[in-house]
């Protein structure tokens, strides 16, 4: 088994649970989360968006992995 980051273990669960448009709601979450004043927090939420599109790109062919 391929060991997985924290960040890509929560954005398959979070795939897995919500579908391809939790893709989308991180990013959103992300750009308020900054525009209320908190770039670190919006930061860790689009590693967990991009984990996800990764994870997704990655599974194109292979629906295994989702």
């Amino acid at each position: 088994m391929i060991r997985r980051t924290v960040t890509k273990n929560l954005a398959l669960a979070i795939l897995e649970r919500s579908g391809i448009e939790t893709i989308w709601r991180l990013h959103t979450a992300a750009a308020e989360v900054y525009q209320i004043g908190n770039p670190d927090a919006a930061a860790a939420i689009l590693e967990i968006a991009e984990a996800a599109e990764e994870i997704l790109l990655k599974a194109e062919g292979s629906p295994a992995l989702i």
